[in-house]
């Protein structure tokens, strides 16, 4: 008889796949790509914004422009006897008055606006009052160490700017005290040299469109009040990295990566 020989039946089933672990992403977004969402956060509270931002902005400018179109620099005239003209002058320090009082209720806004959260023109500059004094000591420790940064030659300079630059976000958004907004934004600004001096590189590339007479004035102003809110989208990122979130994008930034229908 032949040997019959049995053929072992094939296991035609696949095993079960497992799901790769999903990555993790850990990046933060170039400074460039900060514009879109600075932009977006910027049209959502148009109004508020030229007010709190533009308008204080405006009139400085206009305040400074004798000693722009003379070749100086952009400094309010303090000493009426040097100014060009009085008017001027005057325009120039009352747009600085309101700087210094909107500044608080513009970081609010920016944060608000980077969160996809809205806030009233008014509700914010009201709300930023309450950290002006906060503010305006943060302010003076700041240029008291840039200055003292600059005098021990520039390279203490660029280790205090990126410690420091964040500082006022931190203060307004975890009401922190003044000394303890410096100390937190030092910490936690440890090891983003990229992240903050992209942000910053750009700035000074948007100021430097100033050495064109007239045009590269209004260019450079637009630019950069568009580009505002970059520094806040930042302080989020460097804030999500510390709370362990991916991605390191703001809501705003999410939002805007969705996509369309």
């Amino acid at each position: 008889m032949a040997n019959e020989t049995e053929n072992p039946v094939e296991n035609t089933e696949k095993p079960a796949l497992t799901p790769a672990p999903a990555v993790k992403d850990n990046t933060m977004p170039g400074a460039f790509e900060l514009f879109k969402p600075s932009m977006e956060i910027i049209k959502r509270n148009l109004t508020a914004f030229l007010v709190l931002l533009g308008l204080p902005t405006l009139l400085i400018l206009i305040g400074n422009g004798p000693s722009m179109m003379s070749g100086g620099g952009l400094t309010v005239q303090s000493d009426p006897a040097n100014a060009v003209n009085p008017l001027f002058t005057a325009i120039g320090l009352i747009g600085l008055i309101f700087c210094l009082l909107a500044t608080p209720g513009a970081i609010l806004l920016q944060l608000k606006g980077a969160r996809g959260e809205h806030i009233e023109m008014g509700q914010a500059f009201t709300k930023g009052l309450h950290y002006f004094w906060k503010m305006f000591g943060l302010g003076i420790c700041l240029v008291v160490i840039f200055a003292v940064s600059v005098l021990l030659l520039i390279v203490p300079f660029f280790f205090a700017l990126r410690r420091y630059l964040l500082a006022p976000y931190y203060l307004i958004d975890r009401d922190l005290g003044v000394f303890e907004s410096l100390k937190v934004s030092a910490q936690e600004s440890q090891g983003k040299w990229g992240a903050i001096y992209g942000v910053v590189g750009v700035l000074v590339l948007l100021s430097l469109v100033n050495v064109i007479p007239f045009i590269g004035w209004i260019a450079s102003s637009v630019l950069s009040f568009l580009y505002a809110n970059a520094t806040a989208l930042r302080y989020l990122h460097i804030k999500a990295e510390k709370e362990g979130k991916t991605p390191l994008l703001t809501p705003i930034e999410i939002e805007l990566n969705k996509p369309a229908a």
